[in-house]
């Protein structure tokens, strides 16, 4: 469980970086990712389907950034649970660079 002040933005604008390694979820269930005040930012890597962890609770981030390098991966981020203030949610192919669309990697939002 990821908490407390290393999860917690100041009163300008804050960058959290979740970077799967290993096999390991960065972001996992049970986190608590408050940006606090200014325009904040989440980035996400990963190399497998992602699906926003259940129980994970991310306030005041503004733009989500997620990279997948896998092909063809299910995207699932479900905003009506856990989240606030989320208004930007890009998704990039990390092996091409390219934008992801709901077409590309079977995008799944729900807010």
């Amino acid at each position: 469980m990821d908490q407390g002040a290393a999860f917690t933005g100041g009163a300008a604008n804050d960058t959290f970086n979740a970077v799967d390694t290993s096999g390991y979820n960065a972001f996992s269930a049970l986190d608590n990712i408050d940006g606090g005040a200014g325009v904040n930012i989440m980035n996400v890597a990963t190399g497998v389907a992602f699906t926003a962890p259940a129980g994970a609770t991310v306030t005041n981030i503004q733009t989500l950034n997620l990279t997948e390098s896998g092909s063809a991966a299910l995207v699932t981020l479900d905003t009506t649970s856990g989240w606030s203030g989320l208004t930007t949610f890009n998704v990039t192919n990390a092996g091409t660079g390219t934008p992801l669309n709901q077409d590309s990697c079977r995008l799944k939002y729900f807010y």
